[in-house]
């Protein structure tokens, strides 16, 4: 490289502000301007040497020198400089650098630069010659910038734009007819847009102009500064044949209010200014342009010889014979009160679940009205009695259009639940009709969660381990949306790998994090994409595939287990060991107590057991007339019926000194049992005598009422005596 000291001279801060001038107004790239000044360091140094016969001695009293790097730097004071021509020159103060001249890229170069307190001009063909080099260069830069070397085989016959200014938004249509008029055919036809609109653009999309309107594959090309997106045809375009196609644009931020401030009864007013023309790298034979308002009200327009306005249209044209690149701005002022409504900022979160089947999705939104600002206070009273006619640029409410499959939603901000909400549930969709806590007038801002579950079968797809999630990048919000960014963050399950995107535009990939939920060991991966500049056309789905070992889903099932037993087995072990120093015979009586009235009750179990079987037995006698029968059973009976008592006596002996009013409980349950048995007993009697015919019927029904009666009053006794136990 070239020694850089001879662009602080004259020529070279010239030079300088030439370039930083046609850099401001987009004609040259930074790489143009580099290579410009490295060509002029070049070409300074090539004429100093080669072209410079003069000869300059320099006389001076030195004040400090240096030697760096094969660099000598001196201060010099009162210094004098002459030439052969006797001319001299004095300076008060000079800093002189000399380089080597071997190690310049410009051999031969002297490589010595002045920086005194005075500008030396030169008067002579030096600052000439050095110029022509390098303007030379400068203008084949310049050139070969502004005349990109694309096809030029194509001419515009018409090209029709619809601008559609209706919204906040500019939605630009145009129809174009382009004709081959080059020698050999081709697919490719370029498109072009102004640099000043560029950071506006946000959606850019061509079709064939027919009965099907088939969406053309676009592709964005940067070439020299500027930037063309190449549209690839159905097919190739013979020379001398003619091809339609249909450009849709959307650019955000042309329109804007004008007056910037407005009471909140007044009308808004906005205006925007605009290229009148096609912007193409193509000539154009007619061209023609329609602005469509959202009020017949217009304040003013641009006229034009050829422009008309009528109702909500300011028509332009026809222009013919319009050469590439042409700009000719127009400007409309009109009444515009649609919602100028902008999301600048809009973090989704999507959170698979593989067990539940279930995708959540929550989205929190930064809303603001972007239209003119509201002067002044503003008046509940005013807005809530102002008449329906009396349209006014706030706004109340907005749709939002969910998925189909979408269910448990809620729409909350920092207060809490929001329920001016309405949700209406249809075939293809869900409708959430969102009324914020008060209208937003412009320069208002709104921040609210608006989530809902989808069930995952409908985006979520399987092939063994190898998962595919098909979503939307964005959701419908209300209607002409525009976002100035968003995030979107998607959580995949624990152990999910081999991640990778496809969306359908550009957008850029952020790193990746982990997201720690509930019986969570390693987290959970966070996929984080975003874009800027999003439009309603942006609402298309992306594709994310992952692998995922269905095995994992064990994991956390095993987890709690693991964790339920642990705790049992904790709770277990505390409750059976004793921990205690000295020992407790209450504790240890109650022990005992309690043991043997559980086999109290046990015992007391089958004796109401063997009560039952007893009195089947009865029926059954008083069917069948077989009396040894019923003395056979009934012996069998009280045989186990002794059994039980002894082994009641025997547990309330056992328990006697430990707790005596048990005992004493037990003993009287022992009683009311002989009395209920006995009770039994008669019955049985009461039924032979009824068999054997020795009592009437009557009799026998009077009987039977009476021991019933008895019967249920003991057993009452009993099970209060057993509930005291």
């Amino acid at each position: 490289m070239a020694y850089q000291f001879y662009r602080k001279t004259t020529l070279g801060n010239c030079l300088q502000e030439a370039l930083d001038e046609l850099f401001q107004q987009k004609l040259i790239t930074p790489g143009i301007v580099t290579e410009v000044l490295n060509q002029y360091d070049r070409a300074i140094g090539k004429v100093l040497a080669h072209n410079v016969r003069t000869k300059l001695s320099v006389k001076g009293d030195l004040n400090t020198y240096r030697f760096c790097d094969n660099v000598w730097t001196f201060m010099l004071n009162d210094a004098e400089f002459s030439d052969s021509a006797d001319v001299d020159v004095h300076v008060n103060k000079v800093k002189i650098v000399a380089c080597d001249a071997k190690t310049s890229a410009a051999q031969g170069s002297a490589g010595v630069g002045f920086e005194p307190t005075h500008t030396f001009v030169y008067q002579n063909s030096l600052g000439r010659m050095i110029m022509n080099s390098v303007w030379r260069l400068a203008a084949f830069l310049v050139l070969a910038n502004q005349v990109f070397a694309i096809p030029t085989q194509f001419e515009v016959i018409s090209a029709n734009r619809n601008i559609d200014i209706s919204s906040h938004l500019t939605k630009i249509t145009t129809k174009v007819e382009f004709e081959n008029v080059g020698t050999s055919s081709t697919k490719e036809v370029y498109l072009a847009v102004e640099s000043r609109f560029l950071d506006n653009l946000s959606f850019l999309s061509a079709s064939s102009d027919g009965l099907t309107s088939e969406p053309l594959e676009v592709t964005e090309v940067k070439e020299a500064g500027k930037v063309f997106y190449k549209v690839m045809l159905d097919s190739a375009v013979a020379k001398g044949n003619r091809v339609k196609i249909q450009v849709y644009e959307v650019y955000r931020g042309l329109l804007s209010p004008y007056p910037k401030e407005i009471k909140q009864s007044e009308p808004q007013l906005v205006i925007t200014t605009q290229n009148v023309h096609f912007y193409s790298p193509y000539k154009s034979r007619a061209q023609s342009s329609v602005f469509k308002l959202a009020s017949p009200k217009i304040i003013s327009y641009t006229k034009l010889e050829s422009s008309h306005a009528s109702d909500k249209e300011v028509e332009y044209g026809p222009f013919e014979n319009v050469a590439p690149y042409s700009v000719s701005d127009v400007s409309v002022h009109s009444e515009n009160h649609s919602p100028f409504l902008t999301i600048t900022d809009l973090v989704r979160w999507i959170e698979i679940s593989h067990w539940g089947g279930n995708i959540a999705v929550e989205e929190s939104i930064k809303l603001q009205h972007s239209g003119a600002k509201l002067k002044g206070s503003f008046s509940r009273f005013d807005y809530m009695y102002m008449r329906p006619q009396e349209s006014r640029p706030s706004v109340k409410s907005y749709k939002t259009v969910l998925p189909a499959g979408a269910k448990n939603v809620y729409y909350r901000d920092e207060i809490g639940n929001i329920s001016t909400s309405h949700m209406l549930e249809l075939m293809d969709s869900v409708e959430l009709e969102i009324e914020p806590r008060y209208p937003l007038f412009g320069g208002w801002e709104s921040h609210y969660l608006l989530g809902y579950n989808l069930p995952s079968f409908q985006y979520l797809f399987s092939r063994g381990s190898q998962y595919l999630l098909k979503m939307r990048f964005v959701d419908h919000i209300f209607d002409d949306m525009s976002v100035d960014h968003v995030e979107v963050k998607i959580v995949l399950p624990e152990g999910a790998s081999d991640v990778k995107l496809r969306v359908p535009y550009g957008y850029k990939r952020l790193e990746d994090a982990l997201h720690f939920t509930f019986l969570d060991i390693s987290g959970r991966p966070v996929v984080t994409m975003s874009k800027d500049n999003l439009v309603e056309e942006h609402i298309q789905d992306f594709e994310l595939t992952y692998s995922f070992n269905s095995i994992m889903l064990l994991r956390e099932p095993l987890m709690v287990i693991t964790g339920l037993m642990i705790l049992f087995f904790t709770v277990i072990v505390f409750v059976r060991l004793d921990f205690s120093i000295s020992i407790d015979n209450c504790a240890e009586a109650k022990m005992r107590v309690s043991g043997a009235l559980e086999q109290v009750f046990t015992l007391e179990s089958k004796r109401e057991a063997l009560y039952r079987k007893f009195e089947d037995v009865v029926a059954n006698f008083r069917k069948t007339r077989d009396r040894d029968a019923l003395e056979g059973a009934k012996k069998g009976i009280e045989s186990e019926l002794k059994d039980v008592k002894g082994g009641v006596d025997l547990l309330g002996k056992t328990i006697k000194e430990d707790s005596p009013d048990v005992t004493e409980k037990i003993n009287e349950m022992q009683r009311l049992e002989g009395v209920y048995f006995g009770y039994l007993s008669e019955v049985a009697t009461n039924a032979i005598k009824i068999v054997s015919g020795s009592i009437s019927e009557e009799g026998f029904k009077r009987t039977e009422e009476t021991l019933n009666q008895k019967k249920a009053e003991t057993r009452a006794k009993i099970t209060n005596m057993l509930s005291k136990l």
